[in-house]
């Protein structure tokens, strides 16, 4: 025999023991029911993995050879469970958990996973109905209470305890719930995407409660942010959380609800948020692609909301035409509401603001005000927006040139906001300064200045700063208003004496006299002249020290009334420095 002979022999021999070997093992495999179950946990695994609707049901055939084989093999319990909430059979999955809770026990290890799936299942039976069957979600949210009260490092329980929560309405709870599952670092695939999501929800819900929730809600997160109290901030973290969980989501169901839901909190966002181009151009863009992908989702309300918003967006970025194409498309798409009848007329009417030409403005205003009336004729309109619908109403009757009208209807608007006014939904400062100083111009215009200057003070107590609201006011009463304080120092060396000039307005019947002025700087009276147009010119007796002054310019008339206002400036001494002036000064 050669030697390539018996090498040829040698390899022979072991090729069929190996061979041998290899038919034995899958004999004994076969043979031994254990092997043959984890053979098939093993390939449901892999068709769970795929994430498809066939990979699902390719996975639920092999775990139920695995647990033929091996009834009680926790593993292919938990896998089964799980996929049974995923498809929604929440009759399989109760069963499976409660197996899986025997199984676990039977074995002296740790029922915790059975729990959280038995809470789980106990949540979807609750989310059917709406979410208002608030008996199972107790009885879940003691289920999720238990598991973590066995194993408090184990993240699934404290984040389906906080999505009870939030259906029950407690959102601090929800976020101390969020804050410990986020600290366990223990979490399940799916429940890393229900935690984002339901961070996302907290925060958006948290965020419409007012600024004493959020602030509860920031500090029981414990979140690094310290701008997350501030509610502009925890919706546009919201955003970006639901985000995050899109992105997680292997299961195409779940990522189309999730960018459901993400529309229309951007569309929130767009709808009165101050957004750069370029972010509201990608929440556009997230609102259009949901409407055209998920629109099933949605209801008919809320798919005619989100058309209204995306027009007012085009509207605030000068898309006027484009905007009236999407509120009309809103305004024909099925049965409106009489919330969705208020946000029509109101988008008009803000569009109608922007339309070049009386013409065209009446036509919008027209539309708006049909909307605006069928919004009134129903029953069920929030008090708060039954207050923004008469009184913009009343601005439309007022532009179609029916005085009577528009004041009969500002008079209905102020007995709502009376009965309002203290409570958690009264309307915000912009609309009521809105409303007093639109009901002020139309009361002056009327003949009525003495009950015009109610509404007026009133728009300044909510904002200050309107100027022409100011001048108005004081034509009607007389007041003095100091239009401007303009303060120039000198560049030279000492005593660079500043010159203060003030215009002020006497409001056009009582002339300014000298002896009802004062300057001071600093507290102490200094020389002035009043020259032409109502200004006043003060000069320091004394040379000015160096570093920050005040001008103070207090006006009286005979009446009583008193005008003032205060400007800071700075003087300094250095060799061709002009003294640079604060608050406005030159």
């Amino acid at each position: 025999m050669t030697t390539e002979q018996y090498r040829g022999l040698v390899i022979g021999q072991i090729a069929a023991a190996c061979a041998l070997g290899a038919a034995v093992a899958v004999i004994l495999v076969c043979a031994v029911p254990q092997c043959r179950s984890r053979y098939h946990l093993a390939k449901a695994t892999e068709h769970y993995l795929v994430g498809m609707e066939a990979g699902l049901r390719q996975a639920v055939e092999e775990l139920d050879r695995a647990l033929a084989n091996e009834p009680g093999l926790p593993a292919a319990l938990g896998l089964r469970g799980r996929i049974a909430l995923q498809q929604g059979d929440a009759a399989t999955a109760r069963d499976t958990y409660k197996d899986l809770e025997r199984a676990l026990l039977e074995e002296g290890l740790s029922d915790v996973p059975a729990l959280n799936g038995i809470g789980c299942t106990l949540l979807l039976e609750a989310t059917r109905h709406g979410a208002n069957d608030r008996k199972r979600i107790e009885e879940a949210y003691a289920e999720f209470a238990s598991a973590v009260n066995r194993d408090g490092t184990n993240g699934d329980p404290h984040v389906h305890a906080a999505i009870c929560s939030l259906y029950m309405g407690d959102v601090v709870k929800a976020a101390s719930h969020l804050a410990s599952a986020r600290e366990t670092r223990d979490l399940s695939y799916e429940s890393a995407v229900t935690y984002y999501a339901a961070v996302a929800s907290m925060l958006a819900l948290a965020s419409g409660k007012g600024d004493k929730t959020a602030s509860a809600v920031a500090n029981e997160f414990g979140d690094p942010a310290p701008r997350l109290r501030k509610t502009g901030q925890m919706l546009f973290r919201a955003a970006d959380e639901l985000d995050k969980a899109i992105e997680l989501a292997r299961d195409a169901k779940t990522a189309a609800r999730l960018r459901a839901s993400a529309a229309l909190l951007k569309a929130k966002l767009l709808a009165w948020a101050p957004l750069e181009s370029a972010r509201a151009i990608r929440y556009r863009q997230v609102v259009y692609q949901a409407l055209s992908e998920q629109e099933a989702l949605f209801t008919s309300s809320q798919r005619q909301l989100l058309r209204l918003v995306l027009g007012v967006s085009h509207h605030r970025f000068g898309e006027i035409d484009h905007a009236l194409r999407w509120v009309r498309r809103a305004a024909t798409t099925g049965k409106l509401s009489p919330e969705t009848n208020f946000y029509v007329g109101a988008a008009m009417l803000a569009l109608a603001e922007s339309k070049n030409g009386p013409a065209n403005r009446a036509e919008l205003e027209s539309e708006a005000a049909k909307h605006l009336r069928a919004a009134l004729a129903k029953p069920g309109l929030p008090g708060r927006m039954r207050f923004r619908s008469l009184s913009d109403l009343a601005t439309a009757r007022w532009h179609a040139n029916d005085p009577s009208g528009a004041l009969e209807q500002m008079d209905e608007a102020g007995k709502i906001l009376a009965k309002l006014e203290g409570h958690p939904g009264a309307p915000a400062g912009e609309e009521r300064s809105t409303y007093y100083r639109n009901l002020g111009i139309m009361l002056y215009k009327t003949g009525r200045p003495d009950a015009a200057a109610g509404p007026l003070r009133k728009t300044l107590e909510i904002d200050n700063n309107q100027n022409a609201v100011r001048h108005l006011l004081a034509r009607i009463t007389h007041e003095p208003v100091i239009r401007d304080i303009k303060i120039i120092v000198t560049k030279q060396h000492p005593p660079s004496m500043p010159i203060i000039m003030v215009e002020v307005s006497s409001g056009g019947a009582v002339p300014l006299r000298k002896q009802e002025i004062s300057v001071k700087i600093d507290g102490e009276r200094v020389a002035f002249i009043v020259g032409p147009n109502n200004r006043i010119y003060a000069l320091p007796r004394n040379a000015l020290a160096e570093g920050r002054h005040t001008a103070t310019p207090p006006i009286a008339t005979a009446g009583g009334q008193k005008a003032q206002r205060q400007e800071k400036f700075r003087v300094s001494y250095g060799r061709f420095r002009p003294a640079a002036a604060e608050g406005g000064g030159h």
